[in-house]
């Protein structure tokens, strides 16, 4: 009988023992951990701030020094001193415009000599414009009263080109002088003409291909 008491004991034993043993397999606290990894962050180096440099403000351009005010004169043709009088936009078939035989043989010139040497890179004068007609040209300058020194700036004289109005001729800036305008067609008659002619000092990057009067 004591034998039979000891037995049982000693399995109630063994049983109490192997569930406190899957209690604590199975505890939260005993569960393996993972690896702690501790987060780094790397540093951007820090750049400067560079502040953009201000847009520079365009020069504006300077006065027109192909005018008689200025002291510039004009000849050649007919009523040359009109291409030199500041008016542009008053003129009719008549009257307000400079005129050349562009037929004769040599064609007729329009020569305009400032008072003194200028620093120059647009040269730009209007063709009488109040009807269809086109007109053909040559463009010469010279830095000084050396005729022995004209360079031509523009050349349209090709039967390609069909040049009406406003003709802005823009070019290296140089010194000048005299501009010689020499018309070599005219889609109506025998006369080349010319309401006014300009020179100026303009600012850096004009094209003439954009060309805005209103600068003007």
């Amino acid at each position: 009988m004591e034998r039979r008491v000891m037995r049982l004991f000693l399995a109630t034993l063994g049983f109490l023992g192997a569930g406190f043993g899957a209690g604590l397999l199975a505890s939260p606290g005993s569960a393996p951990q993972e690896p702690t990894t501790l987060a780094t962050s790397e540093t951007e180096p820090e750049v400067p701030h560079i502040p953009k440099p201000a847009p520079r403000a365009r020069r504006a351009p300077s006065l027109n020094y192909a005018l008689a005010t200025a002291g510039a004169a004009a000849s050649g043709g007919n009523r040359a001193e009109l291409l030199i009088d500041g008016n542009s936009t008053q003129y009719d078939g008549g009257n307000g415009y400079a005129e050349t035989a562009w037929n004769a043989q040599p064609p007729q010139a329009l020569l305009i000599t400032l008072k003194e040497a200028q620093t120059v890179n647009l040269v730009r004068f209007k063709l009488w414009d109040q009807d269809g007609r086109f007109y053909r040209y040559k463009v010469e300058i010279c830095p000084d009263l050396d005729n022995a020194r004209w360079k031509t700036i523009e050349d349209r004289s090709h039967e390609k080109f069909q040049c009406r109005s406003w003709q802005n001729i823009v070019f290296p800036t140089q010194d000048l002088r005299r501009v010689r305008v020499t018309g070599t067609f005219n889609s109506v008659n025998g006369s080349f003409h010319a309401v006014e002619l300009e020179a100026y000092d303009a600012p850096d990057g004009l094209d003439g291909a954009t060309f805005d009067s209103s600068e003007f």
